[in-house]
Formats: structure tokens, sequence, C-alpha cells
């Protein structure tokens, strides 16, 4: 199986990383599938979370107008906050993480279990975790193209040259 080795160290040394990342095969594909369905019950829970917030504010004394407009605005942060951390959740940790089949992570000095938690994985330092997310991204999907989202009205790349 084709396999490919990834190294980072962040100019300040708060992250390193030794990550080989594999192409799929079925026990890659079951671990990743295994990693989405974990995120249903999480949903659930900040589904209630958000639904209980919204009952406090409803009930918090104060001029109706003003607590119906914060309820709106906290309404939309809510929802775009649980979509981008429900993407994390569900597409970008189960992509990045199953394909690993050695890790060796290093975060302000502590090595890291493998695999690390969905916490753990979106609290590494922020920065430096973006640049080795972007590689690490660049690995799992060159490597597992069929795993890549694609925008409605695109079409995948095709990594085969056409024929003339």
């Amino acid at each position: 199986m084709p396999t490919e080795t990834l190294d980072h160290v962040s100019p300040d040394g708060d992250l390193i990383a030794h990550l080989t990342i594999t192409t799929a095969n079925v026990e890659i594909g079951y671990r990743r599938i295994a990693y989405q369905t974990q995120y249903q019950s999480l949903l659930e829970v900040l589904r209630k979370s958000v639904e209980e917030a919204e009952e406090k504010q409803n009930n918090a004394p104060g001029d109706p107008e003003v607590k119906a407009a914060l309820l709106l605005s906290y309404q939309a942060l809510a929802r775009e906050t649980e979509f981008a951390r429900a993407y994390l959740r569900s597409v970008v940790y189960p992509d990045y993480i199953a394909p690993v089949i050695s890790a060796e992570v290093q975060v302000r000095g502590e090595l890291i279990r493998w695999p690390p938690t969905f916490e753990q994985f979106i609290e590494w330092p922020e920065e430096q975790a973006l640049l080795l997310h972007d590689k690490w991204g660049e690995v799992v999907y060159r490597l597992n193209s069929h795993w890549q989202q694609v925008p409605d009205g695109e079409e995948k790349k095709s990594s085969q040259t056409p024929s003339i």
C-alpha cells in the first residue's frame, strides 16, 4: 500500500508531528466510518445545549425587542459554530485520523497519545495546526482522492491523463 511520511515542526516548537499516512483499505475505511458515526451523538448534545441557552434567553428579564435581536444573533452564531464544528468532526477529523498508520505528535512538549481525541485535535496551537492540517490534508487526499469533498456543480480533478 502506498504511504507518505509527513514531518512538521513549528518555528516556536509548540507543535511537532511525524505522521505516516496510507491509502485506504477496508480496515481504514471502517475506521473512518467509526469516527464519522461518533459525531452523531455529539451533534445531539450541541443541539440540546443551543435549545437550553435559547430557553434561558427567552426567560431572562429585559426589553423584548432587545432580547429578540440578541436571540437572533445568538442563533445565527450557534448555527455557524455548530456547522463549523460539525464539519470538522464529521469530515476533517475522520479523514485525517483514519489513514494515519503511525504517528508521533508533541504539543507544547507533551507527547499526544494516538489517536488524539477530537477535542485535542481542534485545540492544537491554532496557527501551527492550520499549517500542519494544510499539509496533512494534501497528503490524505492525494492518497485517498475518492474521499475528497467536491462542492456541488464542480467535478473532481481526475488523476488520469486524458487519452488523445
